[in-house]
């Protein structure tokens, strides 16, 4: 995602990985129902797996704030996500902006590496989420 505000553009590199993660996972869940020739260990495996886990840990919080614990709000605001990134529109972020002052300066702010993540984890108060990437750090250095 990227906004346009005259003369100067605002890219959106860590929430961009985070969707990309997010929506390449939902298609692999939908292929994996579709296919035999894969084990169930292979299957889950690629269900499961994603490069930029810490982004989306970040982005999956907004979306579970957003959403207010409902379940089926919670797959709608994900759609939204979907359809914002591939057509260049800002509907969620507009909702994020009026729900949780600061946080879209803090997508912003998020660039694609690990830490970048644990930041805005830590500028948007998800202490959580900042103990899952922490986790999740310390794995990748073992």
């Amino acid at each position: 995602m990227a906004l346009d505000r005259g003369s100067k553009e605002y890219s959106f590199v860590g929430l961009n990985e985070a969707v990309t993660e997010m929506l390449a996972q939902e298609v692999r869940k939908r292929f994996v129902v579709k296919n035999d020739f894969m084990s169930p260990e292979d299957k889950n495996w690629l269900k499961e797996s994603v490069v930029y886990l810490p982004h989306i840990l970040v982005l999956d919080k907004l979306i579970d704030y957003l959403a207010g614990g409902e379940v089926g709000e919670r797959q709608r605001l994900k759609n939204e996500i979907f359809k914002n990134f591939v057509l260049g529109q800002f509907s969620f972020l507009k909702k994020l902006s009026q729900k949780k002052k600061g946080a879209v300066q803090t997508l912003l702010k998020m660039g694609d590496r690990y830490d970048d993540a644990l930041v805005a984890a830590g500028r948007l108060d998800f202490k959580d989420v900042e103990d899952k990437i922490i986790e999740f750090l310390k794995k990748r250095q073992r």
